[in-house]
């Protein structure tokens, strides 16, 4: 019995088997040592690659005489697997001339099934060769949602498990493929395996083109078994153009099997294969196709070849085995001599049209793959790869566009970026000259304690003060470029900076709320408010911002996280992609602790604010420092704004957030401490006596020296320009330089 595809969407071959089939027949019954009293008949219907309708037709050939012994097909895999799991229950045996499903060697489900076809899972081996060859490591596989399809994507997936071969996408598509080129695209594929019929394949490629899944950098690996230029089609097949589809065409490689011996050798039929193509022209008239020509008709001329050979051994054996029954005898209760029959097939090896044909154990035939790409719209033979050798034979070999192997991948190029030396070692300068301003202040400070104008101000607070800037200046040098050291200087300078901001603007406050406690006494008793109550006070604020520090680090502890910056692609070679990151302070709830910590230290600024509000009109300068806490308030407020800005518009710039968040730091903290001490260096200097370059220190020994200067009786808040001559001025900056080497008491 035949199964012929004679019409059909799939593949219609079944118009380019039959001739061969008919030639093969005739070759068989004209040998006087094949089969040997009979006659080779053949029975065919068109079966139109549809399982169903392949199903039925070969139940009513069963019913119907004259009794079969062996069916020849089917074509298509799908059909082929309908039909062969039911034919070996009629004890027929079944052997086809072009199904390659892998689904087919499964022998529980298909016990008696032959095939001079190879399965396309063997493709898989030479592909992988090919892969690994080349160096392709990373690969991506798209298929049509059918079993045979799927079967041969897992089995490439499974050989592939092992190896140093990726497979970074997996796609199956029904009958739009859009959505899956699109996620090849977006997963950079550069090699992709494909697996579907020809209508689909030209739909997937056609969509490849418009989706950009093309050109000299991807590589289309497609089933070879198609007829030639399955890809050239007209526009309302497709929605691309004839050029379009060569131009998404070009460079595809097309693994298949060998369906004409290579070697000009004589086979069991005593002819070679190139005598075949004539006297198969010759019957057809010269008038046939690539499909007819290169594929259908060897493979069909080979499978009546191995059904006569099998027959004419099953003779023997049953002769062997002492079975009084001839073959035409046959019935399909007879399943012994079926069984003989089957073991016959796995026993034949001979050349035929195609080359050497045996029967593996899954009654596969196994064969070279050959290689074939599309240059300039044709397809041109690369070479094949030897299964026995396990090795690859080249003939003209693979022609790359451009001379180039393509790649499997855009290179990526982790480019760890540091801080620029230069900008690290400017903001470490600026930060440590505010260090030294800090120094400087506090050596004023100790120095005249007792002067009248420090000693109202607080020295011990304004020392506090000077600890929260030197806090606050460390934070600029807490970086580092070493992972292992990073995470702790991170957690450092989380703490400094907290800890310093508190320091600052504790002291300044709690000042400003001695003063306020104090002008607020409405019973005008007197009170009292001594330094260690101020401690306190900024000690709570302290003690509230470490207990939000070590609740942040025992649930979320801080660790250090590769930041990615915006890609750059080489100029040179747009395959190469430099992925530049840097190292950030991060946690999984960070923003949360962030923002407990910027609602502490707001509440601490709007408390300022008010108590400055409050105290405004203290007229005792020296111990109301109101107007300069609100130019503080004004000045941290403003900076801040602008960093919280910045570090959302240049989040992924993490250079420019480091110098302005640095830069704001070294700024406002520099800028509280001269707004807070200028004006008190100012007012020791007019309160200095100067008298024939002569400095008095300003002590209570002698106070009373003090009040006789007729300078010294001048209004305080008159400026040192209005109080001395040029000259004076001079003295009075050398005598505060004397005064501090002098005087003080180290």
């Amino acid at each position: 019995m035949g199964l012929l595809p004679m019409k059909g969407t799939y593949w219609p071959g079944g118009g380019a088997c039959l001739p061969a089939l008919e030639m093969a027949i005739d070759d068989v019954n004209s040998r006087a040592d094949i089969l040997n009293g009979y006659d080779l008949n053949l029975t065919w219907m068109d079966s139109m690659c549809i399982p169903g309708l392949a199903t039925d037709r070969m139940y009513a050939m069963l019913y119907n005489p004259p009794t079969k012994l062996v069916i020849v097909g089917a074509a298509c895999s799908h059909e082929s697997e309908a039909t062969a799991q039911s034919s070996h229950l009629w004890n027929v045996t079944q052997i086809s001339y072009g199904s390659s499903s892998p689904l087919l060697s499964d022998r529980q489900r298909f016990p008696k099934f032959f095939r001079v076809t190879t399965p396309d899972t063997e493709h898989n081996i030479a592909r992988i060769s090919l892969m690994r060859r080349l160096g392709w490591k990373r690969i991506a596989t798209i298929h049509e949602s059918l079993d045979f399809f799927s079967a041969v994507t897992d089995n490439l997936i499974q050989q592939v498990k092992d190896l140093d071969i990726e497979i970074m996408a997996a796609e199956i598509f029904d009958d739009d493929p859009t959505t899956q080129v699109e996620n090849l695209k977006v997963k950079d594929a550069r090699i992709i395996v494909a697996g579907c019929y020809p209508p689909l394949c030209r739909l997937l490629l056609c969509t490849a083109r418009k989706g950009g899944l093309y050109g000299p950098r991807i590589v289309w690996f497609f089933p070879g078994w198609f007829n030639d230029g399955w890809w050239k089609v007209d526009p309302e097949q497709t929605g691309c153009t004839f050029e379009e589809m060569l131009e998404a065409a070009e460079g595809l490689i097309a693994t298949s099997f060998f369906y004409w011996n290579p070697l000009e050798e004589r086979g069991v039929a005593n002819i070679t294969s190139g005598e075949f193509r004539v006297l198969y022209d010759k019957k057809l008239g010269g008038v046939h196709d690539y499909l007819e020509y290169e594929i259908a008709s060897p493979l069909c001329y080979d499978t009546i070849w191995a059904t006569a050979l099998a027959l004419n051994l099953t003779i023997k054996s049953m002769a062997d085995a002492g079975i009084d029954k001839t073959l035409d005898e046959f019935t399909y209760q007879d399943g012994y001599i079926n069984d003989i029959l089957t073991s016959s097939f796995y026993n034949i090896s001979f050349t035929g049209v195609r080359g050497h044909i045996a029967f593996s154990p899954k009654g596969d035939s196994i064969t070279a793959t050959k290689l074939e790409f599309i240059k300039d719209g044709e397809l041109v033979y690369a070479g094949y790869y030897d299964r026995i050798r396990s090795d690859w034979v080249w003939g003209g070999g693979i022609q790359w566009r451009g001379g180039v192997i393509p790649r499997d991948s855009t290179i990526v190029i982790v480019d760890q970026r540091f801080l620029s030396t230069s900008l690290f070692a400017s903001m470490c300068t600026f930060a440590a000259i505010g260090m030294f301003l800090v120094i400087m202040f506090f050596v004023f400070n100790v120095a005249f304690r007792h002067n009248r104008t420090v000693k109202m101000s607080s020295p011990n607070i304004n020392n506090i003060l000077l600890c929260g800037c030197i806090l606050a200046y460390t934070t600029v040098f807490l970086h580092s470029p070493h992972d292992d050291t990073a995470r702790l200087l991170c957690k450092i300078k989380t703490f400094t900076f907290t800890v310093g901001f508190s320091l600052v603007f504790g002291a300044l406050f709690s000042k400003t709320w001695r003063v306020h406690r104090i002008f607020a006494n409405k019973k005008m008793q007197k009170m009292r408010i001594k330094d260690s109550q101020l401690f306190g006070f900024i000690g709570v604020l302290l003690c509230v911002d470490i207990c939000v520090l070590v609740v942040w680090e025992t649930i979320d502890p801080q660790y250090i996280m590769k930041y990615e910056l915006p890609k750059e692609i080489s100029l040179t070679d747009n395959d190469v992609e430099y992925h530049p990151e840097m190292n950030v302070c991060t946690s999984k709830y960070s923003s949360y602790f962030t923002m407990t910590l910027y609602i502490i230290q707001g509440a601490l600024m709007a408390f300022g604010a008010f108590l400055s509000w409050e105290t405004r009109k203290v007229k005792i300068e020296a111990l109301n420092d109101s107007r300069l806490i609100g130019m503080c308030i004004y000045n941290v407020v403003v900076l801040s704004a602008l960093g919280l800005t910045l570090s959302i518009v240049l989040e992924d710039q993490v250079e420019l957030m480091y110098a302005f968040i640095s830069g704001f730091t070294i700024i406002g903290t520099t800028m509280t401490q001269l707004i807070i001490f200028i004006p008190k260096v100012f007012s020791v200097i007019t309160f200095t006596r100067l008298h024939h370059n002569q400095v008095i220190p300003l002590t209570p020994a002698n106070e009373g020296q003090r009040k006789k200067h007729p300078l010294l009786r001048t209004h305080r808040s008159k400026c040192l320009e209005q109080l001395l001559p040029d000259s004076h001025r001079r003295q009075a900056l050398g005598c505060v330089w004397h005064v501090f080497m002098k005087h003080i008491p180290w």
